[in-house]
């Protein structure tokens, strides 16, 4: 039996963009230290990236979490579990009850390239035609 997950095998996006970390070798970090909000823009429904006045990280959830593309209109909320008020850590916080697995530290460039690798596929994947054939 294959130790991947079933759902990678349902959203090639969210392969592609852990292909891209992979490739790209892009650093792991503990925590994001934000100022007033933790301000995210969805890249998938597995990925957001995420701004701390210079730097920018990409950040991986221990499953899929529907709920950020539902309220990315809202984007600068606080996530719902902290263990700490300044800082959003791997492994403990969540955002809509969706647990933060991994944080990486990415280039503004970087963060440009995982939006488009992350939502065109998934856009495709998703679309009505693809399910009728």
């Amino acid at each position: 039996m294959a130790d991947e997950s079933p759902q990678t095998d349902k959203w090639p996006h969210v392969e592609a963009v852990r292909d891209y970390i992979a490739v790209a070798e892009l650093d792991e970090v503990d925590r994001i230290r934000y100022h007033r909000k933790f301000a995210y823009e969805p890249v998938n429904d597995h990925f957001v990236t995420a701004r701390s006045r210079n730097d920018y990280f990409l950040v991986e959830f221990v499953r899929r979490c529907s709920d950020l593309q539902r309220y990315k209109l809202n984007r600068q909320i606080p996530s719902d579990v902290r263990r700490n008020s300044r800082h959003i850590t791997a492994g403990f916080d969540t955002l809509y009850g969706c647990r933060i697995e991994k944080i990486y530290e990415i280039s503004e460039a970087q963060r440009d390239e995982l939006h488009e690798l992350g939502a065109s596929p998934g856009e495709e994947e998703d679309s009505p035609d693809d399910k009728e054939s």
